[in-house]
Order: C-alpha cells, then sequence, then structure tokens
C-alpha cells in the first residue's frame, strides 16, 4: 500500500510511505482472490487520515508479462473505494504490477466516482523492502 500526497490540485500524486502487508493480515489468500483483515486495513491506513494523503493498494500478478485488472480486482475496488473516500478526500487508486516483468498498471478515482489511467514514474530513489 502507497501513502501518496497529492500536488498540482490532486493532478499528482506523489508517493510518500510504503506500507507492506504481512502474509498473517490476509484471512484469504488464492491465486485468484486476496482478502485483507479489515482491522488491520483500518490500522494501516490511519497516517493516510491523519495526514491528509491518499492511498493507492498495490498487488503483484504473479507469472504475468503485462499488467491487467480482473474481474476481483474490479470488485474489491468497488468496495473498498467508497469506503476509503469515507473517511478522507482523495483521490485513491490501486496499481497492479506484472510478476515477471515489473511494469505497473494504475488506476485512481475521483471524489465524485470518476475513474482515470495513473499512469507510474520513478521520480529518485527507487523503494526496496528488506526482510
Amino acid at each position: 500500500m502507497i501513502l501518496a500526497e497529492t500536488l498540482a490540485g490532486g493532478e499528482v500524486l506523489l508517493a510518500r510511505h510504503m506500507i507492506e502487508i504481512p502474509d498473517e493480515c490476509y484471512p484469504m489468500r488464492r491465486a485468484d482472490q486476496l482478502r485483507l483483515d479489515p482491522v488491520t486495513l483500518n490500522r494501516m491506513i490511519r497516517p493516510a487520515r491523519d495526514c491528509g494523503l491518499s492511498i493507492i493498494t498495490v498487488h503483484t500478478h504473479p507469472g504475468t508479462e503485462r499488467p491487467w485488472f480482473s474481474a476481483a480486482d474490479d470488485l474489491g475496488d468497488a468496495r473498498l473505494m467508497p469506503s476509503f473516500f469515507h473517511q478522507m478526500r482523495g483521490p485513491h487508486g490501486s496499481a497492479v504490477i506484472a510478476g515477471d516483468t515489473g511494469i505497473p498498471a494504475g488506476r485512481v478515482w475521483s471524489a465524485d466516482g470518476k475513474k482515470y489511467d495513473l499512469p507510474a514514474r520513478i521520480v529518485g530513489r527507487t523503494l526496496q523492502m528488506r526482510h
């Protein structure tokens, strides 16, 4: 999950924090569907609420060369994005990364419910996860 600052009147989302979600926070984790524990999710998005940041959920599709949003992704976002907007201003979005190539695809919702493509650019240092 990425917590992002909105710049240029909401036209630019600048990633400020990246939060890795531990495996134990998923009550369901299958090849075609994930479910995140709601209590965990609320704890993770609290800094976004407190600081007025946007939320971008991120996941991979392992074994793929090109990213795409699955029907399960669409269903999950249809429930999750309104919940985010109920708690904080937004915009909010989601991204999927092709597992074999690292190519991302993203989308973002505005407060009026419109969905837009979310192009990604790496600026500055690349984030790395350390275990």
